[in-house]
Formats: structure tokens, C-alpha cells, sequence
């Protein structure tokens, strides 16, 4: 990543926590294995064995910028079995915990 969309993506943040989803593709062999080692993070809330383009999904919330990045450029990746993942920053949520936020 570009010091230029690292500088804007901390200052949209600030120190404002950042949720996201994370798609996460994995030697399928290794699914539990792997799903045991995300589910252990405190910031992971919901982790999910799924069909589609990606075999996890994950639902996150990070105290800031800087620590959701070092979460997918450095965490995830270190576990083996993991393939690939997919990033989704939330910028408005709608309804979250089964409570509508509007």
C-alpha cells in the first residue's frame, strides 16, 4: 500500500474503531484448524464456515486504522493454510445485532 492511501485511510479513521468483514479463502484440509486459530482473536465477534468465493467470513472490529491493517497485512497471513483474503471496511452500518442503527 501507498504512503498516500495509508495517510488518507488514518485520517478517515483516526482513533475511531474500525469494523470490517474479511473473506477468507483456505486449504479446505485445514478449515477447522485454521477457524480455531482466527476464532482465538479478541477483535474477531463472528467467524463462519461459508459457500462461495471464499470459504471463511469474517466479522471484526479493531481499535483503529492501524491495527485493522496490521490484522490483514501481517496476522492473517501468518497462519497457515490461508490462501487469500478479501477485505470490507464498514463505513455505515444499518442494523447490526439485530437492532436497527437509524
Amino acid at each position: 500500500m501507498s504512503d498516500e492511501y495509508e495517510e488518507l485511510m488514518s485520517s478517515y479513521y483516526g482513533d475511531d474503531a474500525v469494523r470490517s468483514m474479511i473473506g477468507v479463502k483456505v486449504e479446505t484440509s485445514k478449515a477447522d484448524e485454521i477457524a480455531e486459530r482466527i476464532a482465538d482473536f479478541p477483535q474477531v465477534l463472528d467467524l463462519f464456515l461459508v459457500t462461495g468465493d471464499m470459504d471463511m467470513l469474517i466479522k471484526a472490529v479493531f481499535r483503529d486504522y492501524s491495527s485493522f491493517r496490521e490484522f490483514v497485512t501481517a496476522t492473517l497471513p501468518s497462519i497457515e493454510g490461508i490462501k487469500e483474503t478479501n477485505t470490507f471496511m464498514v463505513v455505515t452500518a444499518y442494523k447490526e445485532g439485530g437492532q436497527k442503527l437509524l
